[in-house]
């Protein structure tokens, strides 16, 4: 009976902390947020926000709050603002996973993108070359005449700090990042490798257009939509594939003067780019040496050619785009 009276005794005593807690809520939200970027027909664009509280809310739609996004765009001089369209709004996880709750210290903002709405990249007119634009961030306000809720309690204040705390690439995350030495010549490169199975797989290499050289891959991965190489989608028709993809630390018809006004036909990455792919295929024995597939976009596409004339026996396939 002594047992039972005590655990009862506790039992009242947290519930009546828990009852206080609550009781100490000052109705006042403030955030940060993570930026999820995805691959487009243009390339990159932030779709989605993670936003995080520090306390609860309730009863939010996609009128509820207002987005803009200030950038540097079309030239590293200015600084320009657009309004972005919120295409829906909801309380998730802490991953930004849609949850069926009434409270959550965490919601998900959609938006509509295009070209220019909601593309990270900047590309540099100087250098021929894309990167990721500085400054970067979005402003997330409660729209006009409209108010937040926990339950019945009206929020009082609601501020979220303008500085991206994250950024989550889910389509880019499929793939690893490594680098290769080669003629003095280092190529960084991602690789995607499919689940192992008993069969002989496919290699397909993409060689980037001029825009995605430098030495970060993931502008090569979404500044032409690679990762729809290893959709579900692609994949199944693909039977499961390596797929590759190195990247230029200028570009692919650099004879090496690094002015593309001086191209001769040749390029200095002739030897290194081969034998970062010959020594792909090396490491993985189970790469189908029949079906090695290489296609490559713009300057990429002239890369592709001059890699099969230059080694005619080694390729399956090819698709260049100029």
């Amino acid at each position: 009976m002594l047992n039972f009276k005590k655990i009862f005794l506790m039992t009242l005593a947290f519930g009546l902390m828990g009852l206080q807690a609550f009781g100490k809520d000052n109705l006042e939200r403030e955030g940060s947020y993570k930026i999820v970027v995805n691959g487009y027909d243009w390339g990159p664009a932030v779709n989605k926000v993670i936003v995080s509280l520090n306390d609860k809310i309730s009863d939010i739609n996609k009128t509820t709050f207002s987005v803009t996004e200030t950038k540097k765009w079309y030239s590293e001089k200015t600084t320009e603002t657009f309004k972005r369209e919120v295409t829906d709004a909801y309380l998730s996880d802490e991953k930004g996973n849609k949850i069926n709750a009434k409270a959550s210290k965490y919601f998900v903002l959609e938006m509509a993108v295009s070209p220019s709405e909601g593309s990270p990249f900047l590309y540099n007119i100087k250098t021929g070359m894309n990167d990721w634009t500085n400054p970067y961030f979005l402003t997330i306000k409660l729209a006009e005449d409209k108010k937040l809720f926990l339950g019945k309690k009206e929020i009082k204040s609601f501020k979220v700090d303008t500085k991206v705390k994250g950024k989550i690439m889910p389509e880019v995350d499929k793939f690893k990042m490594s680098e290769f030495t080669s003629d003095n010549i280092t190529l960084k490169y991602a690789y995607y490798s499919p689940k192992k199975d008993l069969e002989k797989n496919a290699l397909v290499i993409w060689l980037h257009g001029m825009g995605e050289g430098g030495i970060d891959p993931t502008i090569a991965l979404l500044g032409n939509k690679v990762t729809a190489l290893v959709s579900d989608e692609t994949q199944n028709l693909l039977k499961n594939a390596y797929v590759l993809v190195p990247q230029a630390p200028t570009f692919w018809m650099d004879n090496g003067s690094g002015d593309i006004s001086k191209f001769n036909g040749i390029s200095k990455y002739d030897k290194s780019l081969f034998d970062l792919i010959n020594a792909f295929v090396s490491a993985n024995a189970d790469i189908d040496k029949t079906k090695i597939i290489i296609g490559g976009c713009s300057n990429g596409g002239y890369m592709t050619m001059r890699t099969v004339i230059l080694h005619p026996d080694y390729f399956s396939g090819t698709k260049a785009a100029f």
